[in-house]
């Protein structure tokens, strides 16, 4: 029989010696498991044991109880008889529930309950609060059948209720349950120590996360598979089982606990059961089990040990992942510098090779919370030709067929992403430059900007917009008619010709002289002056500079306001300055 474990004892295995930290429980389950990386580096075939203690809590139920031949028991009304019996107890108090656990026969001649009544539904109401299996009722002494109240109050409650008659003892109950929940704890062990071993063998093979995931699938009977970056469908016989969206939620829930947490949550058809794996202060990926019906210690155990092997393979390949981005950051940076060749040499490095750095690529940069942008790296890295993670931002390279897909990605996840224009890969660094100014302009409502659109909506896109939408009001407050701005329109749109804009207006020809001799010149007519005009046109709002631009307040015509105003003085070069900084 294996009894309760004491703390500190140890346990001697192949030579190599360990000490069992913890204790207690009815059964002590040896978790042997072979450290595959001390193999490696001794490079010889002796086993090095880590060993760890799993209590396991044997059960009887009570159907397994009524069913012993020799101890003739009569179920009287057993509507739990899936119960888990955990002990024997005996008491004949009126209220023995203060005595109690939870899980015990409790066995009675009832000597207290004479002449009860209606103090049978209180009795049992008592029970059932206890989480007592049932009460199994001696006949033949104290009373010669079981009384009718107490029937009916099992009937009303569901709670178990078996007869024991004259010639069955209670030590003989005592001793049977005993010697049951010592053979389920003896077949629990082996059971459990089986299971291990085909994990540990499953941990050798040359893809030991599946072979371990598949394995413990098999071992429960139910659907097992990894949550994370690594994700992969449930494998096993009911890998259509586990809701995929409760996972989720659990994965979600615990996370922010790390290694501390774990969730188990009962479903209609069985156990689900989410732990973290990993070695570190934080969770590398998940592991999802769905276990049929309820899941039992033996079931647990094999989780756990899953999890412990899991664990190590997951570390050991974030930690690789880790060295390959350093590698890929840094070939990113020597490509921005234009050093193509080193690049390509630092990239051999890494698990996946060199990728083929030629032709024309394509830069993106994304900024959000370094949480998201954590997030968003795994999926873009698998696919991009080149990414990296700079303080606060996530950098994309990829040709300009392949970019679309990742900004999907990233603005997706709630990132803000600025795209480059094309440009060989030589210079690479001139889209990751318009990735920033891009980057700029992005904004909740607009996640994605691409240089190209900046372009074509002109150089003010690239220009601070609070200061300019400033300027813009500051500009038009001297000009309080619609009509004029219609007209200042037409004017810059005709480059200044007032005798075009004149006869657009449709004026009678007396009102077109003024304007045909300011087109011969006259002062203040410089190429640069109506850069300004355009500009604060351009930023205005709708409903007009400061609400000063409303309806026309006369019918004079528009070329007579036109040739009243002064429009050189109005006029500007910093349109043209902006022009000039981007195309010279």
């Amino acid at each position: 029989m294996l009894g309760p474990p004491r703390a500190g004892t140890w346990i001697s295995v192949m030579g190599f010696s360990r000490r069992i930290e913890g204790g207690g429980g009815p059964a002590l389950a040896v978790v042997l498991t072979l450290d595959r990386e001390v193999l490696r580096r001794q490079g010889s075939s002796a086993p090095h044991w880590h060993v760890s203690c799993a209590n396991m809590s044997p059960m009887v139920t009570m159907a397994e109880l009524v069913g012993t031949a020799p101890l003739s028991l009569q179920g009287v009304h057993l509507p739990e008889p899936g119960a888990d019996i955990r002990w024997v107890a005996t008491s004949e108090l009126a209220d023995p529930a203060p005595f109690l656990e939870g899980g015990e026969v409790l066995l009675t001649t009832g000597p207290e309950m004479r002449g009860w009544r209606s103090q049978w539904t209180v009795y049992v109401e008592r029970l059932r609060a206890r989480a007592v299996v049932g009460p199994g009722f001696a006949t033949g002494l104290t009373h010669r059948t079981i009384p009718a109240g107490l029937v009916a109050a099992c009937r009303t409650r569901g709670l178990n209720l078996f007869e024991v008659p004259r010639d069955t003892t209670f030590v003989a109950i005592s001793r049977a349950v005993a010697s049951m929940l010592e053979s389920d704890a003896e077949g629990a062990a082996r059971s459990s120590l089986k299971a291990q071993q085909e994990l540990t063998r499953a941990a050798l093979s040359a893809d030991e996360s599946a072979a371990v995931v598949a394995r413990l699938a098999s071992i429960v009977r139910g659907a097992a598979a990894p949550v994370g970056r690594d994700a992969v469908a449930p494998t096993g016989v009911a890998r259509d089982a586990p809701d995929l969206d409760a996972v989720a939620i659990e994965v979600e829930r615990i996370r922010p606990q790390g290694l501390r947490a774990a969730a188990s949550v009962q479903t209609g058809s069985g156990t689900l059961v989410v732990q973290p794996v990993g070695v570190a202060r934080r969770p590398v990926a998940h592991l999802a089990v769905y276990v049929p019906g309820r899941a039992g210690d033996a079931d647990r155990a094999a989780i756990t040990t899953a999890v412990a092997l899991l664990g190590p393979v997951a570390q050991s390949r974030a930690v690789r992942r880790d060295t390959d981005r350093g590698l890929r950051m840094r070939a990113l940076e020597l490509l921005l510098e234009g050093d193509v060749r080193t690049a390509a040499m630092v990239l051999e490095a890494t698990a996946a090779g060199a990728p083929v750095l030629e032709g024309r690529v394509v830069v993106a940069r994304a900024s959000g919370p370094d949480a998201l942008l954590d997030e968003a790296l795994g999926p873009v890295e698998d696919d991009a030709l080149l990414a990296g993670r700079a303080p606060g931002e996530l950098w994309v390279v990829d040709g300009p067929r392949g970019i679309g897909r990742h900004l999907t990605t990233m603005s997706g996840r709630g990132l803000l992403v600025g795209v480059g224009d094309p440009e060989g890969v030589e210079d690479a660094v001139v889209s990751w430059t318009n990735a920033a100014h891009s980057l700029a302009s992005a904004t909740t409502a607009v996640p994605v900007v691409r240089w190209e659109q900046l372009v074509r909506e002109g150089p003010l896109t690239i220009l601070d917009r609070e200061r300019s939408d400033a300027f813009a009001a500051s500009f038009l407050a001297r000009i309080d008619d619609e009509a004029l701005v219609t007209t200042l329109r037409s004017f810059l749109r005709h480059h200044g010709s007032r005798l075009k804009v004149s006869r657009g207006a449709g004026d009678p020809p007396q009102h077109r002289r003024q304007p045909d001799r300011a087109d011969r010149g006259g002062p203040g007519q410089s190429p640069r002056r109506p850069a300004r005009a355009r500009r604060g046109l351009d930023r205005a709002p709708a409903g007009g500079p400061r609400g000063l631009i409303g309806k026309a307040r006369s019918a004079q015509s528009r070329s007579d306001r036109l040739c009243s105003t002064d429009l050189p003085d109005v006029i500007s070069d910093t349109y043209l300055e902006v022009t000039q900084r981007r195309f010279t």
